[in-house]
Parts: structure tokens; sequence; C-alpha cells
């Protein structure tokens, strides 16, 4: 009888976190001050996404878009006296509140991985 309850509770532990929203990355990893920035948000079950949590002054959510079940599309406005260096980035959907990704503030631009320098 024991074996049979801890079973269900595995199981119900199992489909209660795969409701949970997993944020697995953000690109570009970084953006600039005084810029807004098109970000992409990649992970698990962001179709229901609601806003972003960012845990420091001067990051403002202009707009944000769940693209599929993987994606977000958000753009960022990072004020000019917006501190430099690590920012912690939630996502927060209908189902719960993601692990917390770093967001990297610069007073560089910021280059995607798919931009091509053209010297």
């Amino acid at each position: 009888m024991a074996r049979r309850i801890a079973a269900l509770l595995l199981i119900f532990a199992a489909a209660a976190r795969g409701a949970s929203p997993h944020l697995g990355g953000i690109d570009p990893p970084g953006v600039q001050c005084g810029v807004d920035t098109d970000v992409l948000l990649t992970g698990d079950h962001l179709q229901d996404a609601r806003g972003l949590l960012i845990y420091s002054p001067g990051i403002t959510v202009l707009s944000m878009t769940a693209v599929d079940n993987g994606k977000v599309r958000a753009t960022l406005r990072v004020a000019g006296d917006s501190p430099l260096g690590e920012h912690e980035v939630r996502i927060w959907t209908a189902t719960g509140v993601s692990d917390m990704l770093p967001l990297y503030v610069d007073s560089f631009r910021t280059w995607r991985a798919r931009d091509r320098i053209i010297v």
C-alpha cells in the first residue's frame, strides 16, 4: 500500500513539474544601456507567458509575445543610468514562475551570435 501511495505521489509530482515554466536561455545574453533591445527567451512551457520579473531598476519590458511553447519575444528598454553588470530575470506564466537567468547590461553594443561583422 505504501508503495502505491509513493508511486502516485511521484506521478503527480512529475505532472506538476511538467507544467512549470523553464527558462533556458536569453538571446542576446546582454543589452546596452540607453537602448531598446529585442530579446528571444527560450525554454519550456512558455506559451502562456504573462510577464518578466526583473529584479533590478532601469530595465522595463515594452512588449512581449509568446511565439510558441518554447519561445517568447520581448522588447526591453534599458535606462541610460541602469547599473552595469548582471541582472536576474525570470519569466512569469499562468502556471508559475521560472528559474532565474542572468541578463547582462553593458555600455557597448550587443551582438547576437547570428549577426555578422563586415569590415
